[in-house]
């Protein structure tokens, strides 16, 4: 029996409509799935800082300007502290240096430095 020839033509439709059905196949398959993200713990802080100022005997108000407005530049820039073992007990001690109002205080109000 002769081989029965047949036109490559004929199968074109044939395939398309198969790579037609595929690529809608996968449309459907892949509709609504959005890529998956990994899920990243939040980094350990670096340090961790408890204020016990009160605790540790720093009571003292400090003062640079008004409370509420700075009305002048150099009441916005603050005050200083210097941290050094004063008193050679081999502990810190903390010398705060503190501001004023340009407007002033009432006599025996003014803030002063602190040791």
């Amino acid at each position: 029996m002769p081989p029965i020839c047949v036109s490559p033509r004929r199968y074109q439709p044939i395939r398309r409509l198969r790579c037609a059905l595929v690529l809608v196949l996968c449309a459907m398959f892949c509709q609504g799935q959005a890529p998956k993200t990994p899920v990243i713990a939040p980094p350990r802080p670096i340090a961790n800082f408890t204020d016990i100022a009160e605790q540790a005997g720093l009571t003292i108000e400090n003062v640079f300007g008004g409370v509420n407005t700075k009305k002048y530049i150099i009441e916005t820039t603050g005050t200083g502290v210097a941290i050094f073992d004063y008193d050679n007990d081999g502990w810190p001690d903390i010398f705060i240096v503190n501001g004023t109002k340009l407007e002033g205080f009432p006599s025996g109000k003014s803030p002063s430095n602190h040791l």
